[in-house]
């Protein structure tokens, strides 16, 4: 098959050849039932020699169904990790990235649905030269999020569209730029398919999830003040804190979460204390003016006083600080720490240590974990998991707790005794850092 589509040279057969050969091989290796090892070529014609080939025959000239054919392949190549290797090596060296986005434009839907997923595969060595392509690409990126008729259910094209989106790194700068005009569109979009009942479908969770995760990658960029007003007019900490319990999906769950640590990151620099406006009076040079000014009285009933936040000590609100306790955040987050994905575990974890910041007002904020129960699900955390990472965040929340917490917070988790097992598991196999966080907690108990 590699020699008749890459070395034949045979003009006008009936037949395309070279085109059955490359979908006789795409459909083998698409079955599964070869391995790498069992991909045998010619001295002639090395592996190197095949993926060079095909990613250079990759291109708008080519007919579409040997373009369809040759990335289908090469899709196929890059689950082995010696092909993948020597792929990521081909691309670098030419211009790949740039014919594999121009193919988004082609009137071909089933070109562009394999041109799309083998960007994704690209995107974790590629992804800002993806990005940078993809912008520069006439139409794009907004072609790929077309609006999706009424009661229709999202399509291979569209999910794969989302999810290419939501993979390209989320600090891409240009890319968020040229995406943000779509926020209306997406939450649009996830407010209809949710409605519809068409996340039940083939592809409507992976649409779902790719709408989600553009939607996070906005908040990677919160310095830029365009995305910060995006994300006060849009209300991203309600949207995600709503996102969270959608627990058909373990992605969005934790790409929720992941929204809601970004946002929770700048709560503390923008809420600030209340601004006192001081009354100022004019001198009144005259007897009369005088007396009127010392008799006038204010009734101070009538002044608004605004309410601070407890943790941070300032004006806050989800909306305009994205404030987690305003936004009723907390609980949800922390019923997150159940899940049984570690994933979704992490990332709840990760937002909820925001409260912990040095920073915030640690006794209040301890104080209103422990009233939802914290203690109790980071326990959980700590005897459903064995993660390092997870365990050592884990710690991290638990030496918080008890350095900040009161006496029944203490004797609480002092009673756990799969706890104190852990700890002393730990300290006898665990890592340097992971070590020093169970050492602390062990000071507080004794």
């Amino acid at each position: 098959m590699l020699n008749e589509m890459l070395k034949r040279t045979i003009y006008d057969e009936p037949v395309n050849l070279k085109a059955d050969a490359a979908a006789i091989l795409a459909n083998i290796l698409e079955s599964g039932s070869l391995q790498l090892n069992d991909l045998h070529t010619d001295q002639k014609m090395s592996l190197h020699y095949v993926i060079y080939n095909l990613i250079k025959r990759v291109r708008i000239s080519t007919p579409d169904d040997m373009n369809i054919n040759f990335v289908r392949i090469l899709l196929c190549f890059m689950k082995f990790p010696k092909t993948q290797d020597i792929m990521v090596s081909v691309v670098e060296e030419g211009d790949a990235c740039t014919n594999i986005i121009e193919l988004l434009n082609n009137p071909n839907e089933e070109l562009q649905v394999v041109s799309i997923l083998f960007s994704i595969a690209l995107s974790p060595h590629f992804g800002h030269i993806l990005a940078d392509r993809l912008c520069k690409t006439r139409g794009q990126p907004q072609a790929l999020l077309k609006e999706l008729p009424e009661n229709t259910t999202p399509t291979k094209k569209q999910a794969v569209s989302a999810s290419f989106l939501a993979k390209l790194p989320h600090e891409n700068l240009i890319l968020n730029l040229a995406l943000c005009n779509s926020v209306p569109l997406i939450l649009r979009k996830l407010h209809q398919v949710e409605r519809s009942g068409a996340r039940m479908s083939k592809y409507g969770s992976v649409y779902l999830e790719g709408l989600v995760g553009i939607l996070v990658r906005f908040t990677s960029t919160l310095h830029e003040n365009q995305f910060l007003v995006l994300a006060r007019t849009f209300n991203f900490t309600n949207v995600f804190t709503e996102l969270l319990m959608n627990t058909f999906s373990d992605e969005i769950q934790k790409l929720s979460a992941n929204g809601l640590e970004n946002l929770s990151s700048k709560t503390l620099a923008l809420s600030k204390p209340p601004q006192i406006k001081k009354l100022k009076f004019k001198k009144l040079k005259n007897l009369r003016g005088f007396y009127l000014q010392k008799c006038f009285k204010f009734d101070t009933r009538n002044l608004e006083i605004t309410s601070l936040c407890p943790v941070h000590k300032g004006v806050c609100s989800s909306k305009e600080t994205f404030c987690l306790v305003e936004a009723k955040a907390v609980k949800k987050l922390l019923t997150c720490f159940d899940h049984n994905n570690i994933q979704v575990v992490e990332a709840a974890l990760s937002a909820i240590c925001m409260l912990l910041d040095e920073q915030v007002d640690l006794d209040t904020s301890v104080s209103i974990l422990i009233q939802e129960k914290a203690i109790q699900h980071v326990l959980n955390v700590i005897k459903a998991h064995k993660n390092e990472s997870l365990r050592q965040k884990s710690f991290w929340m638990l030496d918080k707790l008890l350095k900040d917490g009161d006496a029944n917070s203490t004797s609480e988790i002092s009673q756990d005794r799969f706890l104190r097992a852990t700890l002393i598991n730990v300290l006898h196999y665990g890592n340097e850092d992971i070590r020093l966080m169970a050492e602390k907690i062990m000071r507080h108990l004794i």
